[in-house]
């Protein structure tokens, strides 16, 4: 039966009326059924409660006359007097779409037709009947899976806040932040792969019902309420229910996740149509009505336009085809809503409980047992928390989470065939410390090793996008860092998380001349004209652990290894930075070095006096060569085997060497010229309020770009697509584009941003690896890699294959699969699109229907909807093949 459904128009009068009955009463279980289990084929007592009827015959989804959804209540079943032989048993209804007023009662099991003939099951209806119960059944295998997961979801949940405790006091983050952390990680467990994926499903399952609704209500031979849900006719005082089903509209709604997320999809239109065409609703399944759910009586409610309001339990039934005593196929039901809203519940609910297990009191008294050195991360993570760190996966046949195991058990002698193996170099952190400062606690590195080889299992928390390649170098562990200094002003910056760690501001009555980060021994060395000191400054805490105040104006500082550093100040001294006694005086036969870079084992400077550049061994204090520019050098900066220097004449770039400087190109630059900073393709020169980035190889301008008002100075990220720019007159920090030269987001952490030094190594990398470990097998020791530089020589696979790259598959935090229905929706619309434009024509010739992949499916005239039934069956049980089997899952 054709109707417009996406109108106003009212249910035809001439529609089959119910025929009233007397009801003898059963009692139901949840599912409609008998006590015995078998589907219901007698009537219930006018006097059932509302939850009877909501949760037994409702539960089915409808009482439906002729097709349309009606409230099966006392009133209903008592319509116009009628009634039954009071000894008149339960007939052998079916249906006969040829009689004069066919009338049905759908239950959970089966509806029955009244009338004297019996009709062959119609290939129309046989397709939508048996597509509904398949998506039913797709729906079922999500429940269930859904079901099974909740009960371990507390488990793993608890396995992901000790982590988030762990990983939050290794990232120095205060025990507030820890706290927050832990809590948006429990919810973020629920929410992401669980919460959101049980509301794209249902999407997905509405969205076919839909479909199936829309196709029956476009052919003349279906009754439009073929698929249909239960709306109760007495929760509405003034009108008649005449339908209850979905439209094929579809409405943009959103949802919040329990962890404050929100998430939008395309959902199907739910339709409540009146005898009279008032007191209607239209509208998705929308929070608001989930909202409304009633879990003792298992009922939503839907407000309808009067403001009246009509409940449902959303239970969606397909009706009977044919006689099902005859071969025909009984009633069914294809959608529970009681099912969609308990489960929702249940991980809304778990999700809280498991929260309130972690309190404040309880993350700072761990904090403080990790600061005093009394346990480890790996104790609080647990083994099975710390071999999924480890490992980066949950995965319990995985190579990496068996190693993980047997390490976290004492078995480290584990044979490496049966798992991965790297070589690898890395210079860097290898343990970590707890130190205190201004009454604060912080986690620094310490252990410093250079260019040690190791052999054995690779793991992190986080690989690059790109995975590994061997002959590749990557930072290691916490390298976003930068010390940024604005005046007398110092901090270290976490650009990340945009965040402060720590903040130095002695009020030493003027600004930096000269600022060096030393970060092999940790320490950062400020030197400041106006007081004629250069002041040393704990890396990882901020803390002054001592002053220099004996040569005259200092200009410059470059640490030259993990316990010396030289000073520049008309002198070269070195002095030991341990305790900042002064070691020796290293001879230098010029003017005035004010800049100062170490690099390839050289002392770079600039000197200002004479307009050169000199290169000298720090050890033995030999002058290695000098190089005469046109004016004072005012900047250099080495990076890459690569050596630029910038005065307000010209640019210069050399590869570094120890025999000479050999520029290999120069450049003019401006009486504005500030400073410049190498790149991996790159010299980024900052000029007034404009930045120029110069090709490498040549010095030919790739851009030019003004991003702020007044851009002072510039440093590289482990990104090497970008730069953090500072400007001075705004007192703010941003990111730079290096292929466009755009500004793409502002850091808040800080407003004094004069200028920054990343904690980075001076080698380029190819990405961040967060938190690395390896188990040395040579050596027979697991080796942390906290903060510096790691070069991948060699990996192997399991059987001992030389491989060069690995795309990384399952390493990193476990991550959760989750369903977007929407290209679902996608899929549907075109369905119904090419139903329309193709198949739903005129009566005619025959046509002969294929689909790609599918062959040929038959001839059919013209204006059949089984050609459109047809496509469904084709191209949605192909789409349902595919999207159903995706399901929530506990890791990758």
């Amino acid at each position: 039966m054709t109707t417009d459904i996406s109108t106003d128009e009212t249910r035809s009068t001439d529609s089959p009326q119910p025929t009233a009955h007397e009801l003898e009463h059963v009692d139901l279980d949840k599912n409609g059924l008998a006590e015995d289990g078998l589907p219901i084929g007698r009537f219930l007592e006018a006097d059932a409660s509302r939850r009877d009827v909501l949760r037994g015959l409702g539960a089915a989804g409808t009482a439906t006359v002729g097709g349309s959804a009606i409230g099966a209540t006392g009133a209903a079943a008592e319509e116009d007097g009628d009634t039954e032989d009071d000894d008149h048993e339960t007939p052998d209804w079916h249906y006969d779409p040829e009689g004069d007023a066919p009338t049905a009662m759908t239950t959970a099991g089966q509806a029955y037709w009244v009338d004297d003939d019996i009709a062959e099951p119609e290939a129309d209806e046989t397709i939508l009947h048996s597509t509904a119960v398949s998506e039913r059944e797709s729906y079922d295998a999500h429940l269930t899976t859904l079901g099974n997961h909740i009960e371990d979801m507390s488990t793993i949940a608890s396995l992901e806040a000790r982590n988030e405790i762990a990983n939050s006091w290794e990232d120095n983050e205060s025990q507030t932040s820890g706290y927050s952390n832990t809590l948006s990680r429990i919810r973020d467990y629920y929410a992401e792969p669980h919460e959101k994926n049980h509301y794209e499903l249902t999407n997905k399952a509405l969205t076919q019902l839909s479909h199936l609704a829309h196709t029956a209500q476009a052919d003349d031979d279906v009754e439009d309420d073929f698929i249909a849900f239960f709306v109760d006719n007495s929760s509405h005082p003034d009108e008649e229910l005449a339908m209850a089903t979905l439209t094929n509209e579809r409405v943009e709604t959103e949802f919040e996740l329990h962890n404050g997320d929100t998430i939008t999809m395309e959902s199907p239109e739910l339709y409540v149509q009146t005898e009279s065409g008032d007191g209607e609703f239209r509208g998705p399944l929308s929070a608001e009505i989930i909202d409304s759910w009633d879990s003792e009586e298992e009922t939503f409610e839907l407000e309808a336009d009067d403001g009246e309001t009509w409940e449902t339990s959303l239970n969606f039934t397909v009706m009977s085809v044919g006689d099902p005593e005859d071969g025909g196929l009984e009633s069914e039901t294809v959608f529970w809503g009681a099912e969609f809203a308990g489960l929702l519940e249940e991980i809304e609910d778990q999700s809280d409980r498991v929260t309130g297990n972690y309190s404040e009191d309880f993350v700072e008294d761990l904090y403080a047992e990790l600061d005093d050195g009394n346990i480890e991360p790996s104790d609080i993570r647990g083994a099975e928390g710390n071999a999924r760190f480890l490992a980066g996966t949950d995965d319990a046949s995985s190579d990496a989470l068996r190693m993980a195991l047997l390490q976290q058990l004492n078995m480290e002698q584990a044979d490496l065939s049966e798992v991965a193996s790297m070589t690898i170099t890395y210079s860097g952190y290898t343990a970590q410390e707890t130190r205190e400062a201004d009454d604060e606690i912080y986690r620094a590195p310490s252990d410093w090793v250079q260019d040690r080889t190791m052999e054995g299992f690779f793991q992190a928390r986080e690989l690059p996008d790109s995975g590994l390649s061997t002959d590749q170098t990557y930072a290691a562990g916490t390298t976003s860092h930068v010390v940024v200094y604005d005046s007398g002003y110092m901090c270290l910056l976490d650009p990340v998380n945009d965040e402060i760690i720590w903040e130095y501001d002695p009020n030493h009555g003027g600004s930096l001349e000269g600022f060096e980060v030393g970060l092999r021994s940790g320490v950062s060395f400020g030197a400041y004209a106006s007081t004629d000191n250069t002041y040393a400054i704990d890396l990882w805490t901020g803390e002054e652990l001592w002053t220099d105040s004996t040569g005259s104006r200092p200009y410059a500082a470059a640490e030259i290894s993990e316990t010396e550093v030289v000073l520049t100040d008309g002198d070269l001294r070195k002095l030991s930075i341990e305790t900042g006694d002064e070691l020796e005086t290293i001879p230098y036969s010029h003017g005035s070095p004010e800049e100062l870079v170490y690099y390839d084992d050289m002392l770079v400077l600039g000197d200002v006096t004479e307009d050169l550049v000199a290169a000298i061994d720090p050890e033995s204090g030999n002058e290695l060569w000098t190089f005469e520019t046109e004016n004072s050098p005012m900047f250099i900066d080495c990076y890459d085997g690569y050596i630029a220097v910038g005065t307000r004449d010209k640019i210069y770039l050399a590869e570094s060497d120890d025999d000479d400087f050999d520029p290999d190109w120069s450049v003019d630059s401006s009486s504005d010229f500030r400073r410049l900073t190498l790149t991996d393709g790159g010299v980024l020169v900052l000029e007034g309020d404009d930045v120029r980035y110069l090709d490498r190889s040549d010095g030919d301008e790739l851009w030019t770009a003004s991003p702020s008002s007044s851009t002072r100075h510039a440093v590289r990220t482990a990104d090497s697509d970008a730069v953090i720019c500072f400007d001075w007159d705004d007192d703010e920090a941003f990111y730079l584009d290096l292929d466009s030269g755009s500004r793409t987001s502002t850091l808040d952490a800080g407003d004094s941003f004069g200028a920054g030094v990343p904690l980075l190594p001076d080698t380029p990398v190819d990405g961040l690896v967060d938190m690395p470990l390896i188990y040395d097998a040579p050596e027979g020791e697991e080796v942390p890699m906290h903060h510096g530089s790691v070069t991948i020589d060699e990996m192997t696979d399991s059987d001992g294959n030389v491989i060069e790259d690995y795309d990384g598959e399952n390493w990193g935090r476990p991550e959760y699969d989750s369903y977007d229905s929407q290209e679902f929706v996608e899929q549907v619309e075109k369905t119904e699109n090419y139903q329309i434009e193709e198949y739903w024509t005129e009566e005619g010739d025959n046509i002969d229907v294929s689909l790609p992949g599918l062959g040929d499916i038959g001839d059919f005239g013209r204006g059949s909807a089984l050609v459109g039934l047809a496509v469904i069956a084709g191209v949605i049980m192909v789409v349902v093949s595919i999207v159903t089997d995706i399901v929530p899952i506990l890791g990758d």
